[in-house]
């Protein structure tokens, strides 16, 4: 939907209420918003400027400057149009089937409450872990520095168990040789990555006085800080161009524990994904190779019927020159005829010799070789071709 204000009223409306609100009412974005007022000259809240209000602090709201042409006094804001939507996935029966299988009550995932029997990769994790805490001294007694929040014991029982029920279906867990600590899922020629991490909040925080200070704050009055939320969230990176759900998170009423049965069934799905266009990339390989070839076979042809053309070009000219040098043989026997002339120290036939040779050896066509009957009817059969 367009929507078209007189300067004036945006101005009202923009230190009325923050532009992260007031955008969401036009279909735009803040920063699209603020780009629509500096266009028409129209100032609009600094930095800041909210919290200091809804804190009682003093606040000073600046003018509306003249507009600096008659085309500013009507400001039209047009949201952007919808990104396409992707194409929804279809999946073949049985991978339809083996997913339609996550849902039944007997196929159901449980996390257990501790990690009495991690997976091997979980396992060896923390043995990595403790190693390292001992070569910092710390005591053996200690959980692993690394895995010592509640939020991380968690997360590694959740993947000890995913890794588990995956196994089951036929993926590989595997872990990646330069990261020790970074894991991903294999079925078949495909690879799957994931990620498992906990959501980091930004906020806005006011500088301290002592901040204030530092040199590289002048002029600020907030910073932004991530504040840990206790949130997990499981991402399948391979999705993230697909119409397939690639992201599951922490629900008040529904943990990820409770969602291991759908991101089984995610990994299932990406695997068809990637199989997808594993297989699209072969083809498109396939024909690129094929029009390079028949890019090449054209460029040769090019470049032989060039050769054959030269050729041409040089059988004429030496046609040319010998058909000149024998003409100028006949002239200078007429001339003999006629009137003396020393030639080759007056050996005349032995020059006049001399110089058809010269003219045999560059006439092309006394080079070739006459063609045999059979030879001559392929030629002419070819010619009618």
């Amino acid at each position: 939907m367009v929507h078209q204000l007189a300067r004036t009223e945006l101005y009202e409306l923009v230190w009325s209420e923050p532009m992260t609100k007031l955008a969401k009412r036009f279909g735009i974005s803040d920063v699209g918003l603020a780009k629509a007022c500096r266009r028409a000259c129209i100032p609009v809240p600094e930095r800041g400027y909210w919290a200091k209000s809804r804190h009682g602090k003093k606040v000073q709201r600046q003018p509306l400057p003249p507009a600096r042409s008659p085309g500013q006094e009507t400001i039209v804001i047009e949201p952007p149009e919808p990104k396409p939507l992707l194409p929804k996935l279809e999946l073949p029966p049985e991978v339809q089937h083996q997913v339609e299988q996550e849902s039944a009550p007997e196929h159901r995932i449980q996390v257990a409450k501790t990690l009495s029997n991690p997976h091997p990769i979980i396992g060896a994790w923390l043995e990595q872990d403790r190693q390292s805490s001992r070569r910092w001294g710390a005591s053996d007694l200690n959980w692993p520095r690394k895995y010592a929040k509640p939020i991380e014991k968690r997360r590694l029982r959740i993947l000890s168990t995913l890794f588990k029920a995956l196994e089951k279906r036929g993926f590989k867990p595997t872990v990646d040789t330069r990261y020790v600590y970074e894991a991903s899922v294999n079925q078949g020629h495909e690879q799957i990555e994931f990620t498992l991490s906990e959501r980091q909040r930004q906020l806005r925080v006011e500088l301290t006085k002592e901040e204030k200070k530092d040199r590289y704050n002048l002029g600020r009055e907030w910073k932004q800080v991530r504040e840990a939320t206790g949130e997990l969230i499981f991402r399948i990176r391979s999705l993230q161009y697909s119409s397939a759900q690639s992201e599951w998170r922490d629900r008040p009423d529904h943990l990820l524990e409770d969602q291991l049965n759908a991101i089984v069934a995610g990994f299932i799905v990406a695997g068809e994904v990637l199989r997808r266009q594993r297989l699209e990339r072969q083809e498109e390989t396939l024909r690129y190779a094929e029009a390079e070839r028949e890019r090449w076979k054209q460029e040769e042809l090019r470049r032989k019927e060039t050769e054959r053309v030269q050729e041409l070009f040089q059988c004429v000219n030496a046609w040319r020159q010998a058909a000149e040098i024998r003409a100028y043989v006949q002239a200078v026997r007429a001339m003999s005829e006629t009137s003396r002339c020393d030639i080759n120290g007056g050996n005349l036939e032995q020059w006049v010799s001399w110089a058809l040779a010269q003219a045999d050896r560059l006439n092309p066509i006394v080079a070739m070789e006459p063609l045999g009957e059979g030879q001559r009817a392929a030629t002419s059969e070819t010619g009618r071709l």
